[in-house]
């Protein structure tokens, strides 16, 4: 199995055991007898990171699929969390800690079971790419979720493009009805500066403050997240600051990890809603990064 699925599975299993703890005894999941209707929600994703200074060489990517049947009234997006089809973000305008991200609660008692059902052969068009998807079993924890999930293989020598029509053709069962979804990438960040400096392939050099980020707005893009990661020995610091696609943004100092090393990714993300027969709803998401590093100097006013 490839690597990126080993996390991919490894994110899976780490989200719904801290689902779990979160919700403890206190809840009383629905059984499926108990659903007089279900939905089926189609979750796929596209994820994309290129190293600033070298967008081709450096480019790496991969995209996933999620069919959920859902009882009927159940929230999608607590669903597409649940599993792991979902980054969870802070508020517009605000930055957290990924520690304090994935410890939030979920009313899981709400939700019901989840069932991540099977749609045949799935395989993603993109410029001149074909990617036939892997279906891979989902760990089943405690009685909450329980089917497959679909995923690209090793795509690092090969990656997918940051722009133009991706096409998801799904075979179609005993679900689902044969399908092509489509949705247009809008292309990542462009003409990055952080504290006034262009992104480069080098280390940049920053006084340690308030740290401002200008890009250029990709038109279609929802919204802009930032996550900035120490790069030195210890515990690992990470913290996310969700933004309005406007091209500038300010990180406040004291939001900022501690470390004089950190790495830098700006990610524009862009969501599109599915209407297709044999579907009651989803979304195919685009999240594409441009990462750096950054060396912080100095101390903070």
């Amino acid at each position: 199995m490839p690597a990126q699925a080993h996390r991919f599975l490894r994110t899976g299993i780490a989200a719904l055991s801290a689902a779990v703890a979160a919700v403890g005894c206190s809840g009383t999941v629905v059984s499926a007898s108990d659903a007089s209707t279900s939905a089926t929600q189609a979750m796929l994703s596209v994820d994309r990171t290129v190293a600033a200074g070298d967008p081709s060489g450096s480019a790496r990517a991969h995209a996933s699929a999620y069919f959920l049947r859902l009882q009927a009234g159940a929230d999608p997006n607590l669903a597409a969390r649940l599993v792991g089809a979902a980054h969870v973000l802070p508020g517009v305008g605000q930055c957290e800690t990924v520690g304090v991200l994935s410890d939030q609660a979920m009313p899981l008692a709400t939700l019901g079971p989840v069932d991540l059902v099977d749609v045949g052969e799935v395989a993603l068009e993109a410029s001149s790419i074909r990617a036939t998807f892997a279906a891979r079993a989902f760990p089943d924890v405690a009685d909450l979720v329980a089917g497959v999930v679909y995923t690209t293989r090793d795509l690092a020598a090969d990656p997918l493009p940051d722009h133009g029509t991706y096409r998801f053709r799904i075979a179609g069962s005993a679900s689902i009805p044969p399908v092509t979804l489509e949705a247009l990438a809008p292309g990542p960040a462009r003409d990055l500066l952080v504290a006034g400096l262009p992104l480069l392939g080098e280390p940049l050099a920053v006084r340690r403050g308030d740290l401002p980020v200008r890009w250029e707005p990709a038109v279609g893009t929802d919204l802009v997240y930032i996550e900035l990661a120490s790069m030195e020995d210890g515990p690992l610091d990470r913290v996310r600051c969700t933004f309005a696609n406007d091209g500038q943004a300010v990180i406040a100092a004291s939001a900022l990890p501690r470390a004089a090393s950190q790495s830098i990714s700006i990610h524009l993300v862009r969501r599109e809603g599915i209407v297709a027969p044999g579907l009651d709803g989803g979304w195919i998401r685009f999240d594409l990064a441009t990462s750096g590093t950054l060396r912080f100097e100095g101390t903070t006013p």
